[in-house]
């Protein structure tokens, strides 16, 4: 099923990858440079989907996520981290409010992970544990 899709990433090569990604398999896609500029999106824009990355300045994705999280229109919004940071913090992302949360790895396999939480969101079978960091095992601390 497409999907509107919020992507926010710091690194603009990150953002041209996610959008090219995303659109071949028919989502539409927008994008944020920082968490600030996506709270701005989000006021008059509700995606299905924001993938976030959790080091960006000013509002990081954990804030982001709080945030978005405390905004009652985007309740159904499901959240998706995408850092390469889940590999070097212990962290419960489910605490925040993600979803998922995906280790930024090598690009073919980063993919994969993309394309199967978002098939896992369709089916309604997502496992949204926080010991489950998608990916971890494709990188190295």
């Amino acid at each position: 099923m497409n999907k509107q899709i919020l992507v926010v990433d710091n690194h603009p090569v990150m953002l041209k990858l996610m959008s090219s990604l995303l659109e071949k398999e028919g989502h539409q896609v927008l994008t944020a440079e920082t968490g600030l500029a996506a709270t701005e999106i989000l006021r008059t824009y509700t995606p299905d989907v924001i993938i976030t990355d959790l080091e960006m300045p000013n509002i990081n994705g954990e804030k982001l996520c709080r945030i978005i999280r405390s905004m009652p229109e985007l309740k159904d919004v499901h959240i998706i981290i995408l850092s390469a940071m889940a590999a070097e913090k212990d962290m419960d992302f489910t605490e925040f409010g993600a979803n998922a949360c995906i280790a930024k790895g090598p690009i073919n396999n980063l993919k994969q992970h993309i394309i199967a939480v978002l098939e896992e969101l369709d089916q309604g079978t997502l496992d949204c544990e926080s010991s489950n960091v998608r990916g971890i095992d494709d990188i190295c601390e």
